[in-house]
């Protein structure tokens, strides 16, 4: 690995970027393989054949680049990796340079106060709950909770000089800031997931994060929530706690978003355009009735750098749409949608439409994806996919045009935390 190519490629792009684009190159020279992809058709997770793994494990006993005492040590003991079985006790007592290590993954452990402590230099710490001596760790970049049980999220992990990456808890739990404090300062945040707003408190603590390039966040109130002071913001997802009745006019969200998902807003299909009209949204998913009513009536000039979109338990019944309405759609998700009655028949004239997936949806919309299908087919398209999932068939899964997975020995990976750890990587060695 060339040093003096990465030192000239962190003088322009983030560590993530570095460590993301070498695990592309890995899987573009078959050494990964792609097992998962995301909705923008990025990697979610890839796989590594057996084969390939040995040699991994042997080259890396080779040069002791590792040490396994039943958690993976590095050779200099800057990254420490343990899962619930492992106890964090046991690690610090093989450990002579605890001070050193960079990464802590460490779930469920009761000594991870400890563990903290002894690593100031701590750069990645994932564990299970909020510990005050998080805040001695001045160095820390990405923090990961689980959240078991409902937390407030206090407010020194905010100011914390170099953090950027914090995701708390999920969809269920209730991860909320911590209000006591009468002031708040400008932090780096980039990341922030899933957090519980409900007041204009919450979006004043959110003003103080102008640099936020991803949230997902949980909201419960009687407006809807103005996010447009986030100009940086490119992935939003917002699930809301109960149907939202009020003024529609106040729903503004930053122009640069290109990956949104709604769940449970209520808003009327005819609101559709404070959606449709944001410029470079590419990614579009509508869950548990983020949108009301029976007819959804697409219109010109909307939509038109949308690639992927996920409709998934609503309750519309009609969707009357046209092919130039929808340009470069690639990928259409229909899920749980009983009412509808068929998808558009103009979605057999996008000339960029590569899959349908239809799961659990009507006989009807099956039958119009089957014919969107064939006359893809017809216009030669011979690689469209088409994925129908129902309980009324035998057969709950049947593929069109979809070719055969591998069925080789293989170890499973996800994407976003091997890229993490490969950024860690980088950072240290380079």
């Amino acid at each position: 690995m060339d040093c003096r190519r990465i030192h000239r490629e962190k003088e322009h792009k983030t560590l993530e970027e570095v460590a993301e684009e070498y695990l592309m190159e890995l899987i573009n020279r078959s050494l990964l393989q792609v097992s998962r992809r995301r909705s923008d058709n990025k990697v979610r997770a890839w796989t590594i054949h057996d084969l390939v793994l040995d040699m991994c494990w042997k080259i890396a006993e080779e040069e002791t680049f590792l040490f396994q005492h039943q958690f993976l040590i590095s050779k200099h003991h800057h990254r420490l990796c343990m899962n619930q079985s492992h106890h964090l006790s046991k690690a610090l007592s093989v450990l002579y340079n605890s001070e050193k290590i960079r990464i802590l993954v460490a779930w469920y452990d009761e000594n991870v106060d400890l563990g903290i402590k002894i690593m100031p230099d701590l750069r990645y710490l994932a564990i299970t709950y909020f510990d005050s001596a998080i805040g001695m760790l001045q160095n820390l970049e990405f923090l990961r909770i689980i959240n078991i049980y409902h937390q407030d999220i206090p407010m020194y992990l905010l100011n914390m000089p170099k953090l950027r990456h914090l995701c708390v808890g999920d969809r269920v739990t209730k991860s909320r800031f911590n209000k006591d404090c009468d002031s708040f300062q400008i932090n780096n945040l980039q990341t922030l997931s899933f957090v519980f707003i409900s007041d204009s408190k919450d979006e004043e603590i959110l003003r103080c994060s102008p640099n936020l390039r991803m949230l997902k966040c949980r909201f419960f109130g009687k407006r809807l929530l103005d996010l447009n002071f986030l100009s940086q913001l490119r992935s939003l997802k917002m699930v809301y706690e109960s149907r939202f009745r009020g003024d529609y006019k106040v729903f503004n969200l930053p122009r640069n978003i290109k990956k949104l998902t709604l769940s449970n807003v209520g808003l009327p299909w005819e609101k559709m355009s404070l959606i449709g009209l944001l410029p470079i949204l590419e990614v579009l998913k509508l869950e548990d009735g983020a949108f009301e009513g029976k007819i959804w009536d697409t219109k010109d000039d909307e939509f038109q750098k949308l690639k992927f979109l996920k409709l998934v338990s609503l309750d519309i019944e009609q969707w009357n749409s046209s092919s130039n309405h929808f340009p470069v759609l690639k990928r259409l998700v229909l899920q749980f949608v009983q009412k509808l009655e068929m998808i558009p028949s103009e979605f057999s004239n996008i000339p960029t439409l590569q899959k349908i997936e239809v799961r659990y949806c009507s006989e009807s919309v099956e039958s119009s994806a089957l014919e969107i299908r064939e006359e893809q087919k017809d216009y030669g398209n011979e690689e469209f996919e088409l994925i129908i999932q129902s309980l009324r068939r035998k057969e709950s899964i049947y593929c069109i045009g979809v070719n055969d997975v591998s069925q080789t020995s293989s170890h499973n990976f996800f994407y976003d935390d091997i890229k993490i750890i490969f950024y860690y990587l980088f950072d240290y060695f380079f």
